[in-house]
């Protein structure tokens, strides 16, 4: 409805102690409830996300609308426990969000529905095997190394997007396979993604490779987000490593970068990777978390493997 409108006063209610995270998500569904009324659907709304990580969110839709976006509520959480923000100020924020985002500028059910319709938005990226058994077994995807690559259709535009995980009931109504899937998001790679290798100022010292110096690179792309996919560019990597004749050690810093260190024979993979567990013990949230294995590009097999 284009009239839509939102009145962003909630009532003041004191708080005389804090409350736990479940009670404050069911307090603020009551809340959101009492303000829309009855043209929207409030509800609470539990989704696992990458790395088997439950997130508490609530979902908000016009009553006539297929489309219920999830606004989640930890962040929020946390700026109530911080003092930041009070109950009202934390519902105002979740109605505003929900107003600047309620139309992604993308399609409709039936249109998602529709393989021709999403061809071009389908991506992919890379989440831990091990970690996302149960999200794996109903979700079309590939085995690479010790990780497996998921399908995702981008919601939104440029930097602005947000994105729909494919799921085999997605795959069954398209009509294809996850072949097809495959060779559609590699083609949509440099459009939807663009992923590229950039210099890192910081450097690693002597100490640690026996360099005085170490130039360290990283795999990013236009977002900032699931950078890590473009390792499966069949380009990004050989171009980047013939360019300095070199072999190329990788390292998982989370889903969304990967960094890049030319191979020495000096290097001690051993220190790698112990600072790949450090850092993802002690920086990387869990659901962002991708591996704790360090990789090698070998540029005359064009292949990406696990170094033991």
């Amino acid at each position: 409805m284009d009239n839509f409108k939102i009145d962003f006063e909630v009532r003041d209610t004191s708080e005389s102690e804090k409350m736990e995270f479940g009670i404050f998500c069911d307090r603020v569904v009551d809340e959101l409830k009492e303000i829309c009324g009855l043209e929207f659907r409030i509800k609470k709304t539990e989704v696992m996300k990458n790395n088997a990580v439950k997130m508490c969110g609530v979902s908000i839709s016009e009553v006539e609308s297929k489309i219920a976006p999830t606004i989640y509520l930890e962040s929020f959480y946390k700026e109530y426990m911080e003092g930041d923000k009070n109950i009202q100020e934390i519902v105002n924020g979740i109605l505003k969000v929900y107003s600047s985002n309620r139309n992604p500028g993308f399609f409709g059910i039936d249109e998602f529905m529709n393989f021709e319709s999403v061809q071009n938005k389908i991506g992919f990226r890379l989440v831990n095997k091990a970690r996302n058994e149960k999200m794996l077994s109903g979700i079309p995807h590939r085995d690479f190394l010790d990780l497996a690559v998921i399908y995702v259709v981008y919601v939104g535009e440029k930097e602005s997007f947000g994105s729909v995980t494919v799921k085999n009931e997605h795959i069954k109504v398209w009509g294809v396979g996850e072949e097809e899937l495959y060779a559609t998001a590699m083609e949509n790679m440099n459009e939807l993604v663009n992923p590229r290798i950039c210099g890192i100022t910081d450097i690693i010292e002597k100490d640690i490779f026996g360099y005085d110096v170490l130039p360290m690179y990283v795999l990013t792309n236009r977002s900032g987000c699931y950078a890590a996919a473009g390792i499966l560019s069949p380009d990004i990597l050989r171009e980047f490593a013939e360019e300095r004749a070199v072999n190329l050690i990788l390292l998982p810093s989370s889903v969304h970068e990967m960094i890049i260190l030319p191979e020495y024979e000096e290097m001690d993979i051993n220190e790698l990777r112990g600072m790949v567990l450090s850092v993802n013990r002690s920086v990387v949230h869990d659901e962002d978390y991708l591996s704790d294995e360090v990789y090698r590009y070998d540029l005359k097999n064009d292949m990406i493997s696990v170094v033991r």
